[in-house]
């Protein structure tokens, strides 16, 4: 159970009935418990809801796989099971298990990057860098490293919000 309560535990108002609406049709994204804790500070809740904005600018560049693989390596890592599972979802749509997906080089190199961000983000090795600058322009990797920091940031707030105990 979450640490607090949830914005459908109680009578939404206009405005949060309208955010639900706007990001279930043009986000394209579910309702959770998370969200629904989000929701209780509107601010909040958009700020947390732009890394949709933000996944789209990567597609112009990755595939929905790659970013999948990518995602859901460092949330899984980072034991955020409620966001793994948003590209866990888009990884088993390919019929594939996301523990072992079947990965392309670049995809790999995703995973590995994936995992070097979330074991420790301010010891990436070079070599790796050098790896991923040799696959992605400087501002796709801008891009995909705040990407990794919207994640992190998901991840911080899943894990410190949607802990087991009661209500507050």
């Amino acid at each position: 159970m979450a640490r607090y309560k949830r914005a459908n535990q109680y009578p939404l108002t206009q405005q949060q009935k309208e955010a639900v609406r706007y990001h279930r049709l043009y986000q394209g994204g579910q309702m959770n418990d998370l969200k629904y804790v989000l929701l209780r500070d509107m601010q909040t809740f958009a700020v947390y809801m732009g890394w949709y904005n933000l996944e789209k600018g990567l597609y112009s560049f990755m595939t929905v796989h790659e970013l999948a693989v990518f995602g859901y390596t460092f949330c899984h890592r980072q034991e955020c099971p409620m966001v793994a599972k948003y590209f866990a979802s888009k990884l088993s749509g390919r019929m594939e298990d996301p523990d072992s997906p079947t990965l392309t080089e670049k995809e790999a190199l995703l995973k590995e990057f994936a995992e070097a961000l979330s074991d420790d983000f301010r010891h990436v090795p070079e070599e790796l860098y050098q790896k991923m600058d040799s696959c992605y322009k400087e501002a796709e990797m801008v891009r995909l490293i705040a990407f990794a920091g919207q994640l992190l940031s998901s991840c911080f707030f899943e894990r410190t919000v949607m802990t087991e105990g009661g209500n507050s």
